[in-house]
């Protein structure tokens, strides 16, 4: 991770056409992704789940994205808020808004994927936003912020439904284990640790 998303990122952008360039690509994989999501809600059915949940799809019998909905889930919460860095970067105003409109729907298919994962995520991404770059925006605009935080309570609600799902409890459960698991090891070998290397 650090290789990939520090090292070379911090020696090969080192220009403004070069940073453009990057977030364009990252934000028109999130685009293709949202695409394929939102054609997997037709696409496939919701088997033994509440909802059909967005998801990968193969392409020529490959799976670019992975074959799991959270593995699309994690792109999106990296290039959601890319896609929102180039809109603000742009200089076209049409370009911004089909940008910012990009994000949206990124945004929507994300939550459609039902991760938990990046439900928890895009909620502190949008706080620290929130917090650190549009402090201002947001005290202007509240009003709207509100209707956006109202108009996701059904969609919530779909999420804590399908988190209630036999099949979502019983991979909660399995983290659960696991992580005591982690834990007690941890805690009966914190220095040396505990496993192979």
């Amino acid at each position: 991770s650090y290789l990939i998303y520090v090292v070379l990122t911090v020696n090969f952008v080192r220009s403004r056409r070069r940073l453009l360039m990057t977030l364009g690509i990252v934000a028109a994989t999130g685009i293709f992704a949202a695409l394929i999501g939102f054609a997997s809600l037709f696409l496939t059915g919701s088997s033994d789940q509440l909802f059909t949940r967005a998801r990968p799809l193969p392409i020529l019998g490959v799976m670019p994205l992975g074959d799991n909905h959270n593995l699309i889930a994690e792109w999106f919460a990296f290039t959601i808020p890319l896609s929102i860095a180039l809109a603000l970067l742009v200089r076209e105003e049409r370009a911004r808004r089909l940008l910012m409109a990009a994000a949206a729907f990124q945004t929507v298919i994300a939550l459609l994927t039902f991760a938990r994962t990046f439900w928890i995520v895009i909620a502190f991404e949008a706080i620290l936003a929130g917090l650190f770059v549009w402090r201002e925006q947001l005290r202007r605009r509240l009003s709207r912020v509100l209707v956006g935080i109202v108009l996701l309570i059904p969609l919530a609600a779909a999420m804590i439904a399908f988190s209630r799902t036999a099949l979502v409890r019983s991979s909660t459960s399995t983290r659960l284990m696991l992580s005591e698991i982690a834990v007690n090891l941890w805690l009966a070998s914190p220095w040396v640790g505990a496993g192979a290397g």
